[in-house]
């Protein structure tokens, strides 16, 4: 009997599936023990201890660092779970894509972005950009499953998803709940009963968005920093918006030091932050809406002082370089899917996002019938899915980019490399239903 299933297993595409993992493993491992583990002295320590409460890690990331230990293998378990999210998104995705050559080319193109270094190079960074880039990525892979699918299994899986997803990182946490709330709205809204399982599913879903949003405010210690670390990189090159500060009485004099940690550290601030809300800085925002609306995406337009590079577009363009600047690695290498150029990182980037765009309100608006694979309901509703999960995106690199001045190619990597697969995804899927209608023509 046993020797039965086993030999049914081999005989499906779930070989498949093995053999990528174990590719991925094997790529991962052989670059991960060449490898001096990266540590950032401001950043990182703050990984390895691990609380419950007045935290401004996320548990998903604290957890394991804490139990480890060890630097080294701390970045092997990054790989290890970077190696296997990969495996998992690679072939669930591939898996759409009902023409044999186009899903393996397709899956070929997402392995050789999985060893791309921008993407790689953070497994072996003991910050929490490895596994942000992880959960995102299955997050992204679990919602179009389960859109297309709408099976209990991908439904157990995207909770699984949102809870790791909201658990990783600050910015992630602030966005869980809308998410959440977008997620149960569907399934509220369709027509099939919603069994105790699944309930309980989602209301675990939902304690744990909730935990990870009042986490992300039990402490003011990393918003502190990033509230006047705005100031000094970002608000004090233009005059106007200096001015609205100084009003406010921020102490000019913090800004004449010019090693940023080494003024914040002697604690000259320590009495107007503590008068100051950080609240402060949403009036900011509100008093400056233009900037709020688009200067993620157009900061030189508001000040000469700033440059392409500066921008979210330009960032995700280009992804970071660590294995070039930490030389993480003897020989750095595979930049494929990457810009060298922050101009023609901002420009590609742009049409990419404009491209995805109008392809999916064009679908929506019934110009062009394809996805004739997935059933009536979903053939409507997934172009206008994808639109959401664009927007999604964007909202949180708005987020990002409101809540953080500096490492802006760091703090953008995880949704640089999720648009890519997002990308890389619907142009297969395009080419693959162009194919069928080329053929049923012939026909």
């Amino acid at each position: 009997m046993l020797q039965k299933q086993l030999a049914r297993f081999w005989k499906t595409e779930y070989i498949a599936l093995i053999l990528i993992i174990g590719f991925l493993l094997f790529a991962n491992l052989l670059r991960w023990s060449n490898v001096t583990p990266y540590f950032n002295v401001y950043d990182s320590p703050g990984y390895f201890k691990f609380s419950l409460w007045k935290s401004y890690r996320g548990a998903f990331v604290s957890i394991p660092y804490s139990v480890i230990q060890d630097w080294k293998l701390v970045t092997l378990f990054q790989n290890l779970v970077s190696a296997v999210v990969w495996s998992v998104s690679i072939f669930r995705l591939s898996r759409c894509i009902r023409n044999w050559t186009l899903a393996i080319t397709f899956g070929l193109f997402l392995i050789v972005l999985a060893q791309s270094s921008p993407v790689y190079e953070h497994n072996n960074v003991l910050m929490s950009e490895s596994l942000a880039i992880s959960s995102l990525v299955f997050l992204v892979t679990s919602l179009i499953i389960f859109e297309i699918k709408q099976s209990k299994n991908s439904f157990y899986v995207l909770v699984f998803a949102m809870i790791w997803f909201a658990n990783t990182k600050q910015s992630y946490a602030l966005l869980a709940p809308i998410l959440a709330l977008y997620f149960t709205i569907k399934l509220v809204r369709s027509n099939e009963e919603i069994d105790k399982r699944r309930k309980l599913a989602l209301i675990a879903c939902w304690v744990s968005v909730a935990y990870a949003f009042f986490l992300a405010f039990s402490t003011k210690n990393v918003s502190d920093y990033n509230f006047v670390a705005l100031i000094y990189y970002r608000f004090s090159v233009n005059s106007d918006w200096l001015d609205w500060w100084v009003q406010n009485n921020f102490p000019i004099d913090f800004l004449q030091e010019k090693d940023f940690g080494k003024a914040y550290s002697t604690g000259i601030l320590n009495g107007w932050l503590s008068a100051t809300s950080n609240f402060k800085l949403i009036l900011f925002y509100l008093s400056h809406p233009l900037l709020t609306l688009f200067g993620a995406f157009l900061l030189p337009l508001f000040s000469a002082n700033f440059t392409w590079g500066e921008t979210a577009s330009g960032a995700i363009g280009i992804g970071t370089r660590y294995s070039r600047d930490l030389f993480l690695e003897p020989t750095p290498h595979l930049y494929f899917f990457w810009w060298d150029n922050f101009n023609l990182a901002f420009r590609g980037f742009v049409i990419s996002i404009v491209i995805i765009w109008l392809f999916s309100i064009a679908h929506s608006l019934h110009f062009r019938k394809i996805f004739f694979r997935f059933n009536k309901d979903t053939q409507s509703n997934f172009p206008k899915f994808l639109l959401k999960i664009i927007l999604f995106h964007l909202i949180l690199i708005q987020v990002i980019f409101l809540l953080g001045p500096a490492d802006l190619l760091r703090l953008f990597i995880a949704p640089a490399i999720s648009l890519r697969v997002i990308l890389i995804f619907v142009l297969f899927l395009l080419i693959d239903e162009m194919t069928d209608i080329v053929k049923r023509r012939k026909r």
